[in-house]
Order: structure tokens, then sequence, then C-alpha cells
């Protein structure tokens, strides 16, 4: 149901001009980590009970985190990667 959000994001930020070796691809999975692990985190400490909202299949840090992992990431350096700071 969000697709047509998705393919407006990444016509704007071009990805497929930015995407050309997997040093590129490796950068952008380590910045979408830094966003989605603190607001992961976040999300999970609310009682979200009464709701009809199933957080465990939205949740993205741990699929990052493996692709990272097979692009050559260390654990070492998967947990030293910058996050930003949810508010």
């Amino acid at each position: 149901s969000t697709r047509d959000l998705h393919d407006r994001v990444e016509a704007t930020v071009a990805l497929d001009k930015k995407m050309r070796t997997p040093g590129d691809y490796r950068r952008l999975l380590e910045r979408m980590l830094g966003l989605h692990a603190p607001y992961e985190a976040a999300l999970a400490a609310v009682d979200w009970s009464g709701l009809d909202v199933s957080l465990a299949a939205r949740r993205k840090a741990h699929l990052l985190a493996a692709d990272l992992a097979d692009l050559g990431a260390s654990p070492e350096e998967i947990a030293g990667l910058p996050a930003l700071s949810p508010r």
C-alpha cells in the first residue's frame, strides 16, 4: 500500500545513480541501520497491547545488520556504527 511512496523517495534520492559499487551499497545500509535500530528500540519500549500492531514483523535492523555482515562488516564495525537519536 506504500509502494508509490517508496517509488517517490527512490526517485528523489536517485539511488540508481548513487549505487555504483558494493561499497556504495554498504554505506547506504550503514545509514539505514543507523536510522532503523534506534527507532525500533524506542518503539519496542511502548506498550502496544490492545492495538493490532505487530512490530516484530516490521523490524528491519536485524536484516540490515545481516546484509552488512554479508558484505564483510564485522560485528564490532556494525555495533560501532553511528545511530540517530530518536526524540
